[in-house]
């Protein structure tokens, strides 16, 4: 995981295919960040990842947020295919220490072809759940899911997901 402070940031360029529909330098709100380039790439950069909670209007407004949007440009390129199977993308980061460091994005991570790890997988539901459930609920509700083929019934699983003891 990457995180990096927007202090330490001059710009970032983002090379993109021409999406022009998701190109959105200055979301309205946290949940308009969703179809925003720039918004998730300045995300992953302050936050090393990306959550359900990187799309709250507090995140979005947050002051760290705010300035690096300002720091971020997309540079559409017509040469990469508008295919997310078979797309990518760059991110080129100019430090204030003059240093400039970059990353290329060949697969989009959960991506058809391109699943997340089970440690991902794991995170991912964590992270999500940690709204509504408390960590022994949402532990529980991996572990019956883990085991779902050997399940009499669901009953257990949906008694957690509607927050029942």
């Amino acid at each position: 995981m990457f995180k990096i402070n927007a202090e330490q940031i001059e710009r970032v360029e983002i090379v993109f295919p021409r999406f022009d529909h998701l190109s959105r330098p200055q979301p309205r709100t946290g949940l308009e960040g969703k179809q925003s380039v720039e918004y998730a790439t300045a995300i992953a950069l302050l936050d090393g990842e990306i959550t359900v909670e990187s799309f709250t209007n507090e995140r979005r407004y947050a002051p760290d947020v705010v300035a690096l949007l300002s720091k971020l440009r997309i540079t559409p390129d017509d040469a990469i295919v508008l295919d997310f199977d078979t797309m990518h993308s760059i991110v080129k980061v100019w430090l204030t220490d003059g240093r400039q460091v970059s990353k290329r994005v060949d697969k989009l991570s959960g991506w058809v072809g391109y699943p997340l790890t089970r440690e991902q997988r794991i995170a991912k539901f964590l992270s999500c759940a940690r709204r509504v459930l408390d960590a022994k609920a949402a532990e529980r509700m991996i572990a019956e899911v883990e085991r779902l083929e050997t399940l009499p019934n669901v009953g257990e699983i949906m008694d957690i997901a509607r927050c029942e003891g």
